[in-house]
Parts: structure tokens; sequence; C-alpha cells
């Protein structure tokens, strides 16, 4: 066993993340009370870190800064270190990258923010009000940024002399997040009618329309994400919009097929394993960001099957098809916990190499594939048109490939790319591979398992269901509180510390109605997907007809987080405001309709806002 120089209280968590930071000579905490009474008695700030375990930037400030011992002594006497992944906690992170984005007009991880600490203006001031907040902080200056240890001592010296400042700095930035999460006013003019639900829904796919790439495919410039709500929103209002016997908009119908087609053979498609990566560095989809989530594929998966349900015999249904088929697969194959759950993500990087696993140089693809398939294998996958790959972090490093197709792949050069991607596969296989965030987050796997439900009933592919029940079973048995609510995580047989989240229950949920709607005949998922909407009404309801993502009895925040704006997954209020309309459908009790009703009024001048934050929550209100 690796002796360690240094361990701090992160070796008792079982976040990977955290994990990760476990021998840091950093003095790092686990939020919670044992930080902040040490902060409160100490009368030092908090310095809080956020991140995740496939970060490639955390793992750059880490080696960088927080395994720097010069640094971590002066971090160490300044302040109280505080470490939070931000999976586990989305409330922690919500808060502080609003706080973040308010103070510098942008975002990131890894997250890093100095707050008061409690009893700072009195024994009653629960504190924890940022006064600083960034992203990336280098060790040294740079590129105009201070280095960290100057930042630090900057910080310590302005608590010790100019509190006052820093006490009225914290007290706006607290005030403006309280106004930020407070509920929607309703507005009396506008109020959420069915017209105004179609008149929001048109100014959307009038937006999309516009945002559309017609090139490429995909919705704005690069970076691209994949946005899966994006193009499933403009899919159900195409639908929707159509009259009885007559196809949907063929414009919207073109731009979606035109981004699923151009994702599924670009370089963010896994061309060798399945799955997608988390984004395109290029506006062609060519070079991923090459982390891969469990969240991403779960809602490409529900996405692509949808769409191949709406032109079953269309020109994509076979590309349809094999994306289900090899995103399933990698799931199954990379992703599953040995209790039937899917784990969160995987690294971008192996040995601080971005994409290292997943790059090719030509000469090796000819020599893998052999003499009879190599020029075929080069075309095939996009190698005869030189290099496409320079790590960025990295520039001495030669260039090599992410493999892609650029052309549609014909019926006939099936048997080929198969045969091929074998070869390939095997040689990847025994390369060094990224590492896996094996942690289980019930949010996520509802995502994965509606995901494999609709793919399994579209490719009529029991292996598919098959595994989307096993998830749903173990997150009822392992996920599952002795009061009927819902844990945040498990890894290794172990619950995670944080409790559910909106999100949690009404993900979950939300996979547990796609396996109904897969071809249950117990009405046991029913059943489930009922009682836990019903614990989340219990848990998350405000008075004014929303929801809170946390529940009242979340300790150590400065206020409940309200989130109605999507991200790279919807938010846990349209999830839920979903669940609720299928709910009606599906069991016939106006009771579901009639709160989806009351939160729609409720939530009417986000509704109306322009632009895509709360796509997903105004798809569920134009059912």
């Amino acid at each position: 066993m690796t002796a360690h120089q240094h361990t701090n209280a992160l070796a008792r968590e079982t976040s990977p993340y955290l994990l990760q930071h476990a021998h840091n000579p950093v003095d790092w905490m686990p939020w919670g009370a044992a930080a902040f009474d040490k902060a409160r008695k100490e009368n030092k700030p908090v310095f809080l870190s956020v991140g995740y375990a496939t970060c490639y930037w955390c793992h750059v400030m880490e080696r960088e800064v927080f395994e720097n011992a010069a640094l971590a002594k002066v971090v160490n006497d300044t302040c109280v270190c505080v470490k939070v992944d931000r999976e586990e906690r989305p409330d922690v992170d919500a808060l502080h990258m609003a706080a973040v984005q308010q103070m510098t007009g942008q975002g990131g991880w890894p997250m890093n923010l100095f707050l008061t600490p409690p009893g700072a203006e009195g024994p009653d001031d629960p504190g924890l009000k940022p006064f600083w907040g960034g992203t990336y902080i280098p060790p040294k200056p740079a590129h105009g940024m201070p280095g960290f240890g100057d930042l630090v001592m900057a910080v310590g010296q302005a608590w010790a002399g100019n509190r006052a400042k820093v006490l009225a700095s914290a007290n706006q930035v607290a005030a403006a997040l309280h106004a930020e999460f407070a509920a929607p006013k309703a507005d009396p003019a506008t109020p959420w009618t069915p017209q105004a639900a179609r008149a929001a829904t048109e100014r959307a796919v009038a937006l999309l329309g516009r945002l559309h790439d017609p090139e490429h495919g995909g919705f704005g410039d690069a970076p691209k994400f994949p946005q899966p709500i994006w193009p499933h929103f403009l899919l159900h209002a195409a639908q929707r919009a159509a009259k009885p016997g007559e196809p949907p908009a063929p414009a919207a119908m073109q731009a979606i097929r035109h981004t699923l087609d151009q994702m599924a053979r670009g370089g963010i498609f896994d061309q060798i394993g399945g799955g997608f990566h988390r984004y395109s560095v290029d506006e062609r989809w060519l070079v991923p960001h090459f982390e891969k989530m469990l969240y991403d594929n779960g809602q490409l998966l529900e996405l692509y099957a949808a769409f191949l349900q709406a032109e079953p015999d269309g020109p994509l249904a076979t590309l349809c098809r094999r994306v289900l088929r090899q995103t399933g697969d990698y799931l199954l194959r990379e992703m599953t916990d040995p209790s039937g759950l899917f784990w969160a993500a995987q690294d971008a990087e192996v040995d601080g190499r971005e994409g290292l696993n997943y790059l090719w140089t030509r000469e090796e693809v000819r020599q893998t594939v052999g003499p009879a398939d190599a020029d075929a294998a080069c075309r095939l996958f996009g190698l005869d048109f030189g290099t496409n790959f320079r790590d960025p972090h990295h520039p001495q490093a030669a260039p090599a490939n992410v493999l892609f197709l650029p052309e549609p792949l014909a019926e006939k050069d099936e048997p080929l790319r198969e045969r091929v991607r074998a070869k390939l596969k095997a040689v990847r296989d025994a390369r060094k591979q990224p590492t896996t965030d094996d942690k289980c987050l019930a949010a996520w796997n509802g995502l994965a398992i509606a995901g494999l439900a609709r793919a399994g009933a579209a490719l009529h592919e029991p292996r598919f269901t098959g595994a989307a029940a096993a998830a749903a079973t173990a997150a009822l048995q392992h996920l599952s509180t002795e009061d009927g609510g819902l844990r945040r995580s498990w890894r290794k047989n172990q619950p995670g510390a944080a409790a559910g989240f909106l999100e949690d229950y009404a993900c979950l949920a939300h996979g547990l109605l796609a396996l109904h709607e897969a071809g249950d005949t117990t009405g046991h998922w029913l059943k489930e997907a009922q009682r836990l909407t019903a614990e989340a009404e219990k848990r998350f309801a405000s008075e004014e007809g929303g929801y809170l993502d946390s529940a009242a009895d979340a300790a150590h925040m400065l206020l409940r987080v309200r989130g109605l704006h999507d991200g790279a997954t919807p938010s846990g209020t349209s999830v839920m405001v979903h669940n609720l309309r299928d709910l009606a459908r599906l069991t016939g009790d106006p009771a579901y309709a009639q709160r989806a009703q009351k939160l729609f009024a409720a939530t009417a001048t986000v509704l109306n806002e322009p632009g895509l934050k709360a796509v997903w929550l105004l798809d569920a209100a134009g059912e």
C-alpha cells in the first residue's frame, strides 16, 4: 500500500472527486457542520472549492496548486478549506455558481470562492456569504490573473484589516442571490393561457430556427454541446403543430434530422466504443472534449429513440438504430455498477493527456486492421483528410486523429465498419483507460433508465429494457431512505451523505414512467412513480405553486435554490411537471393536471421570457 505524506478529512468520504483530494497538503474538510464550526471558532474565512471527478481543469489546479505544500500552508493558515463535489451537492454548486457569475460575469469549474465564517456579524449570523469568487486560479500570476498564494494572502489581509468592507461586499452578493432565487412574481398582464403557451412555443421554435447551423447541424457556434432538450422540444413542437393527417413542419424536422446525423457521424460520438462525449470544441462536432457523462447519454438515447419513433422508415432510421444500439451497449459494458445502477462519468484524460485513449494515427489504424481493409478504413473514418487533433495542453505532442464518418454510411459499408471497429476496439481496450467516476447519482440514473427503456422499446431489444429495470430496482433498493425519501448517491455499497434533491425524485420518476410505457403490465413502475411524485410534492413544493430544489431541512445553506432554467440536464421543476402531465394521461386522475396548471400559473413570467433557458418547462406547458 502506498504511504501518503498527507491525509485530510476527505479520506472518509465516498465521492471519487473528494477522494482525489484526500492526500493534498491542503487541510480539506467536507461541506458540513465540522468545517463551519471550525471557521466560527477560529474566525477564519471559508475557502470553498467546487469541482467534479472528470473535470480537466480541476485536475490541473490540483496538480499545480493543491499539491503544492507552500501554497497549501498559505491557505491552511488563512482559511478553513472546504471541498465539494458539485455532482453530489448540486444545491451548493448552483448557489455559488450564481455568485461567481454575479461577481465575474462567467463561471466554470473548478469554482473557487471565499465565504464569511458563521458568527462574523454576531452570534446569530449563519455566515457563508460569498465575497470573492472565480474559477481556475494559477499558482503564479499569469494572463492577468493573480497567483493563488498572492490572492489568499490578500484575502487574509482584507479580513484582518478591512473587515467592514468585506462584510459589506458579502451582504451585497447575498442580497443579489436572494433576489435571483426568489419565487417568480405573477404578472396579471400576462396570465398563462393556451394562447400564451402557443405564442411562447412559436417564439422558441423561431429562435431555434435562427440558431440552427445549416451546414454542421446543432444550434449556435463552437463549442457545441448536444443540448438534447432543444431538438427534443423542436420535435414535440413540430408534432403538436401538425394538422391531423399531415406530417410535421419539414423545416423543423430537417433541422433535427441534420443535427442528429452530424452528431452521430462526428467525433463527439465515439465511433469505436459507442456513447457520446460531453461536447465538441469546434462547430463541426469533430473534436470532442473527451469526458463521457451518463446524463448526456441517457438523454441522447431518449432523443434518438423519439426521432426513430417519429420517422421509423425515414432516411435516418438506420443511423438512429445504430446509435441507440452502440450507446446502449456502451452503458451496459462500461458504465454499469455491480448493483445494477449506472456510474456517473468517464474522464477526459489519461496520464494527464486529453483524449489519449481515443486518438489514432493513420499508421496505427492501417497496422491494426490489416492490409486488406486499411485503405477502406482510412477513408471510412476520415483519416484521408489528415490529422485533426493536437493537444492544446501539450503542443509538443505529435498530431493525431479523432475518428469520424465524413460521409453517410451506405448499407453496403456496414459489414466493413463493424469489422474494422471490432479490431480497433480490441487494440484500444488494451491501452490504459480513462478513470471512471463510479458513484451512482439518483437523477442521472433516472435519465439513463428512461433512455434505455425508450431505446429498448424502439429496437425491441430486451437487454436494454432489462438493464433499465435492473437499475430501477437497484435505485429503489439502495437509494431509498427509511422515511420513503431518496438519497442523492451510492458508491461501493455505501450511501452518500447528501439527501436527494428535487431532480433526483423527478428524474427517477421519469425513468420509472418510461419503463411503464415500455411494456410493463404489472403497474409496478407506475405505482412507484406516483409514490416518488407524492414524496417530491411533500418535500419540495413551495407556497407560490412551484418547487424548490432542496428540502427545507438542508443545513448550512445561505438560501434554498429555486432552479427553473435548464442546463446540461433539464431543471428538476421541468421534469417534475412533465411527470405530472404523464401521470394525468396514464392514470386519468385530474389532480395531476391541476397541479401542473398551478405550476404554469406560478411560473408564467419565466415561461414568457425570451430565449431558451426554460424550454423544457415550456415543452411541458405545450402538451
